[in-house]
């Protein structure tokens, strides 16, 4: 078996590597790193998408397998502290420790040592760098590459006694409000683009109230951005505004585009930028059943099946109708500079992976 030192070793060597989004040979260092780890042990392909390397280790040749492990190693930015890696008692801290590199290294350690046992049944290990701004290099590995699984394990949600089974659809629209501009010592001049946007909003949110804590599912819409280029002292002729939105129902989307449209007649546009479907993962699947009852014998604790707000790579897989689940240690301050893993529920995740693999 790998020991516990071998995984926390690796994965600090991946949170040095300053992998955020603008950093391209720095997202390639980190799959070079895995590569020179693991590449003799796996079949390997790599692959570009919009200038994002992305890296599959597999235990064969067949695109078509029994499990995918699915992850990245692209970070959200961060002081250079956090690419400083460092142990305070049973945490690891760094930038990318809890999301997700960590998670990667146990992973690759975990197919390795299922490999090594004898293990017959096929496992490819998908490994991204664009997850935090996209995921298109996962979507593509998909629908493009055509790989394809029986079930498909990601280490970016959940906890150590909550296994994710579902989480909100996302999209994100720009609305562009049209105004009259004015000097602002004469404001009856002029029709104040900023005021329709927030008008917008409350009138958005009459029809969608916002959640006001985490255990609420419900549609949530939230204005992230207004732009204007008018100077400070005049009345903003024209706005463009941003929301950011988390639906749970299919139906959400449509309504709400069609509310903005509405406002404002034809000065208004809107636009979407971006949009993934709901991840949804039956609980009775038996792949799901059969890693919730491993994930219950290692942490002697209860475990349930929970939904999630945020968003993953988890919904790709929905859309190919392969069932999937979340699930990932113990740790916190997920993007925040605080960061950290707890190292023992690191490695009690490689066994839990090991094991349920020699389950299959």
């Amino acid at each position: 078996m790998v020991t516990k030192k071998h995984i926390i070793t690796l994965s600090k060597k991946l949170i040095a590597i300053e992998s955020v989004a603008s950093n391209v040979p720095a997202q390639q260092a980190c799959l070079d790193l895995l590569e020179a780890e693991f590449g003799n042990d796996f079949f390997v392909k790599r692959y570009v998408f919009k200038g994002h390397p992305a890296i599959v280790f597999s235990t064969s040749k067949r695109k078509k397998v029994d499990v995918i492990f699915s992850g990245h190693t692209d970070v959200v930015p961060g002081g250079r502290a956090l690419f400083k890696p460092k142990i305070v008692g049973s945490k690891l801290y760094g930038r990318g420790s809890y999301d997700m590199k960590s998670g990667v290294v146990a992973c690759l350690c975990a197919t390795r040592e299922y490999r090594a046992g004898g293990g017959t049944k096929d496992i490819a290990v998908l490994i991204t760098s664009d997850e935090e701004t996209s995921g298109y290099g996962t979507k593509m590995l998909l629908d493009k590459h055509k790989y394809h699984a029986e079930f498909a394990f990601i280490p970016d949600g959940g906890n150590d006694t909550g296994i994710v089974l579902k989480q909100k659809g996302f999209m994100q629209l720009k609305v562009r409000l049209q105004g009259k501009s004015a000097h602002s010592a004469y404001p009856w001049d002029g029709d104040n683009a900023i005021v329709k946007a927030f008008k917008l909003k409350n009138l958005v949110e009459k029809y969608f109230p916002a959640p006001t804590k985490r255990e609420q599912w419900k549609t949530s819409v939230v204005l992230s951005r207004v732009e204007t280029d008018n100077s400070l002292n005049q009345v903003p002729g024209s706005a463009t505004v941003y929301f950011d939105i988390r639906y749970v129902d299919d139906s959400h989307p449509k309504k709400i585009i069609a509310l903005l449209n509405k406002y404002d007649g034809s000065k208004t546009s809107v636009e979407v930028i971006s949009k993934n479907n709901i991840f949804y993962s039956d609980e009775k699947n038996v792949y799901v059943q059969e890693f919730a009852e491993v994930v219950q014998e290692y942490g002697k604790k209860k475990v349930s099946f929970v939904r999630e707000n945020g968003a993953s790579d988890a919904v790709f897989f929905t859309e190919h109708n392969i069932p999937a689940t979340l699930y990932r240690p113990k740790g916190g301050e997920l993007h925040h500079d605080g960061e950290w893993i707890d190292v023992d529920s690191l490695y009690t995740m490689y066994l839990i992976l090991v094991k349920f693999l020699q389950r299959l």
